[in-house]
């Protein structure tokens, strides 16, 4: 999980991007056999005005992990959104940035089919 406080701290979506490729080009470097998923940058109420950014960078970062054979994405933006289209409260703590219990457990139902994918393909 990254780029949430780089956007909030004014970072581009491509300086993002540029630094998940250098995470990754460094970790495969040392690591050739391990996998990494990016979990998107999430959807919360306090960072609603920064979704633009966010939706932008999420997309960079996904396409670059289609493109990649030990990379996965998954989106944790959509799945915090309620059907008003804005973030679900019962996601957030009362800071309304951090995830409750109930948010950390939409992660992890989105994760979970991307790891058993990644178990199966492994050498």
């Amino acid at each position: 999980y990254a780029g949430d406080n780089d956007i909030n701290k004014g970072k581009s979506p491509d300086i993002v991007l540029r630094d998940f490729q250098t995470f990754c080009r460094l970790t495969l470097r040392k690591s050739p056999w391990s996998s990494i998923v990016f979990l998107s940058i999430k959807a919360s109420p306090d960072r609603w005005d920064l979704r633009q950014p966010m939706r932008h960078a999420n997309e960079l970062v996904r396409d670059y992990c289609g493109s990649r054979r030990r990379l996965a994405y998954v989106d944790c933006f959509d799945v915090l959104l309620g059907a008003d289209g804005l973030p679900n409260r019962e996601f957030f703590v009362d800071d309304l940035l951090h995830l409750s219990p109930a948010g950390y457990e939409v992660w992890a139902e989105s994760l979970r089919p991307v790891l058993a994918s990644l178990v199966r393909r492994r050498p």
